[in-house]
Parts: C-alpha cells; structure tokens; sequence
C-alpha cells in the first residue's frame, strides 16, 4: 500500500504576519529553491523538522531562487507546465521568505506565540 502524501498545514511565521500552506507545498519550494540555485545550509529534511528557524540570508535566498524560475518562465512560459506546484502558492512562499527571518511551524504556532506575548 502506497503512503499517503502529507497534507497537514503549517505555518511559516515572523512577528508581523504568517502564511499558512500544505507541508507538501513548502517541501516541493525548498525542492524547486535549491534546483534554482538555493544552497540550503542545512540537509533538506530538516526545514521540514517543526519548529525550524530561518535566516534573513537564507530566506533572501531562497527568494532569489524563485525569483529565477519565475524569469525563466517569463522567457520561456511552456516551462510553467514541467513545474510540479501550483505556481501562485510557489510566488507566495517565495515572496514570504523575502520578507525577513522565519519559524516554519505547525498550523497554531503563530497565535500561541502571539499569545505567549512572545512579539511584545
């Protein structure tokens, strides 16, 4: 019997906002980052360990990556097909990540923070 893929939310979050996803789509961006030139710091499973930090640097990195997909398809749009992710969710993860470190958590991660008063 094959496993079933993993569909349970979480959050990738900073003091001032949060984005919520499916762990499959930010496991398929840290792919697609590194395929576009991300050089990850650490081994790949362990951004998907909860809770994870992330880095300013590493961050604006990963962004950079997306940023040059996205250019490559402008160039050459066809290539949207082969990308295996829905590419509007891809451009929000990559936008988020530019916008400074992060904690990539479980779904409820941010509001217990907030209300562990750990952003005041």
């Amino acid at each position: 019997m094959a496993a079933e893929p993993n569909t349970s939310s979480i959050e990738l979050y900073r003091r001032q906002d949060m984005l919520e996803l499916h762990s499959v789509d930010w496991e398929m961006a840290l792919q697609i980052f590194n395929v576009m030139g991300w050089t990850p710091e650490r081994p790949l499973d362990a951004y998907a360990a909860l809770p994870f930090f992330v880095t300013d640097s590493e961050g604006k990195a990963m962004h950079h990556a997306g940023e040059a997909l996205f250019a490559e398809i402008r160039d050459e749009p066809l290539l949207s097909v082969s990308v295996q992710m829905d590419l509007g969710v891809l451009y929000r993860i990559s936008e988020f990540v530019d916008g400074g470190a992060f904690i990539v958590g479980r779904k409820g991660a941010y509001a217990q923070a907030r209300a562990d008063g750990h952003f005041d």
